[in-house]
Parts: C-alpha cells; structure tokens; sequence
C-alpha cells in the first residue's frame, strides 16, 4: 500500500471526487504509530538551546580569536586548540537530540559557565 488509501487513490485520479473523501482517507492505514514519532520538546528546552548555542558561539568566537592571536592554526596540538575543538563539538550538537531534556540544559550551562571562566583566566 502506498501513502495514500485506495479511496484517496481514486479520488485523487478523478478530480471530481476530491470532495468526498475525509482526511482519514488520505492517509494510508500503515502509516507509523504514535509512539514511534519523535515526541515534542518542551519550549522552554527549545529556548535553553538557542540561548546557550549562542553563549557558546560567542565562546567559540573568543579562543578562536586567541589562537589566530597567537599564530595558531585550528588543526594544531596546542591545547588552546584542542579546547576549541571541544567547544566547536558541543556548539554543533546543541541542536540535536543529544541534549533535549532541562536536565541537559542544566549541564551544558555549568559547562558554560566554566568554560567561560576558563577562557577569560586565559585572555589575562
């Protein structure tokens, strides 16, 4: 069966059918289940995330700017890198599942805020 039901099927094939058909028709009887649809965020995760990925871009942004600052390139061993590498790490993953509870949110912000601290004693 495809994406549509049979009746959805023939409608779609004569126009002037459309209006008789339900929006339960349309759609074919082996679509997925509820719960195994990906369940919805809370909002206010949804706006942790965009506020700490852009606490974190305004990180990545700093030691970026001291590496180029010290003459480094991105891809060296120097530990400096290496941070902003774990960094860059956790800005791109800020939007994903990986961290979708509050719980998260609570944890990234710690991390935060540690980084943060870190990388100003840094700057001195």
């Amino acid at each position: 069966m495809g994406l549509f039901s049979s009746k959805a099927q023939s409608a779609l094939s004569a126009p002037e059918n459309i209006l008789q058909i339900s929006i339960n028709d349309i759609w074919a009887t082996n679509m997925p289940a509820k719960k195994d649809l990906p369940q919805p965020i809370d909002y206010h995760v949804i706006e942790y995330k965009e506020i700490l990925r852009e606490a974190f871009s305004g990180l990545l942004a700093d030691v970026s700017y001291m590496i180029k600052d010290k003459g480094l390139s991105f891809t060296d061993d120097h530990p400096l890198c290496i941070l902003r590498n774990q960094i860059n790490d956790i800005w791109c993953d800020i939007l994903s599942s990986t961290y979708s509870t509050m719980e998260d949110m609570i944890k990234l912000r710690g991390q935060f805020e540690f980084l943060q601290t870190y990388v100003k004693a840094l700057a001195k």
